[in-house]
């Protein structure tokens, strides 16, 4: 099965409200990392976009590569769970923490919660994203 056919049968289960998110965020990856790779992580669809060649990582060893920058989507029962694990700045989802609250994102270690029933805020998310690619491409 590919990644894409992974993303889809994620999907397909999912909410309705989960599918229009992710139809939506779908596109804010795409239009923020043409090369995006399509990749399921811990059951979750994901994308995995290469940083820049030379771009430092932070110091901190975790669990993901360095050379990527990943995002995803999980439905939960409370609401869309977003996932931004951006290895050039820990603390990249602190900086946007009132921005996004804002919008109705609840912003935690590595993910951003989203749990009323209005359509996700992906403006503000998009934001988050073009953030890290900037940051990436200022080093």
């Amino acid at each position: 099965m590919t990644m894409e056919a992974a993303h889809r049968a994620y999907v397909e289960k999912a909410s309705p409200r989960f599918q229009d998110a992710y139809a939506a965020f779908a596109k804010v990856v795409k239009r923020t990392f043409p090369k995006a790779e399509a990749s399921m992580s811990h059951g979750l669809p994901m994308w995995a976009a290469r940083r820049p060649k030379g771009a430092p990582s932070p110091g901190i060893e975790g669990t993901v590569d360095p050379a990527f920058t990943y995002v995803g989507l999980a439905d939960r029962k409370a609401g869309v769970t977003v996932y931004v694990w951006y290895p050039g700045d820990y603390y990249l989802l602190d900086e946007h923490k009132a921005e996004l609250a804002k919008s109705g994102l609840k912003t935690m270690r590595g993910c951003i919660q989203f749990t009323r029933k209005a359509d996700l805020p992906v403006d503000a998310l998009a934001r988050v994203l073009e953030d890290a690619k900037a940051r990436d491409r200022k080093r």
